[in-house]
């Protein structure tokens, strides 16, 4: 690592600020399309650790968003996670990454968050949206909860929102950014057909 590289972040964090940063670990929830861009630049800034947490294997149709996805990566058979490795090894390999294919809502997901001094939820489903909110309020995690939807009805609507609850403080339930309704439906019970 050159001195020359965080130059632009120590001018605006300062030395101390970014000292800091290259001590904190963050947990990435969703290791897809959005979150492969949040794992891309914290890497950048010079995080000291990332904890990747995403059980799914990349798909075909993720190939139009997923950072660092390569034409040779196995489908099925190549992990989101160890995509995001690769990335993040490639930027700095300096950076301490540990991959987690699990659900977020498993023992190893729960206690990769818990050691983590911030989170960034980018997970696509309301359920494991409240489930990582209320985790990170009760053991007052910082969250940054980032999505980003397309639907095609009608017309074509697109958006995105960041929500940040510091300090066990606020969450997106309580903020009005989470369908209640809809976390209901994917926490619930599954039926089978």
């Amino acid at each position: 690592m050159t001195a020359d590289r965080f130059d632009r972040n120590v001018r605006f964090f300062g030395r101390s600020g970014q000292e800091r940063l290259g001590r904190t670990t963050v947990a990435v929830v969703g290791a897809g399309g959005t979150g492969s861009h949040v794992i891309q630049q914290l890497a950048f800034l010079g995080v000291g650790g990332l904890r990747i947490i995403d059980e799914e294997e990349l798909d075909i149709s993720n190939r139009n968003r997923l950072v660092a996805s390569l034409f040779t990566d196995p489908i099925p058979g190549t992990l989101k996670v160890d995509i995001a490795k690769r990335l993040v090894n490639s930027i700095d390999p300096n950076i301490a990454v540990e991959t987690f294919p699990v659900s977020l809502i498993t023992v190893h997901g729960f206690e990769a968050v818990k050691a983590s001094d911030f989170v960034f939820g980018c997970v696509d489903k309301e359920g494991p949206r409240l489930v990582l909110a209320e985790l990170c309020a009760a053991y007052k995690r910082g969250l940054f909860d980032v999505a980003t939807d397309i639907e095609v009805q009608d017309q074509p609507r697109y958006g995105g929102r960041v929500c940040v609850a510091l300090n066990g403080d606020g969450c997106p339930l309580c903020l009005g950014v989470l369908d209640s309704a809809e976390a209901g439906i994917d926490l619930g019970p599954r039926t089978t057909r």
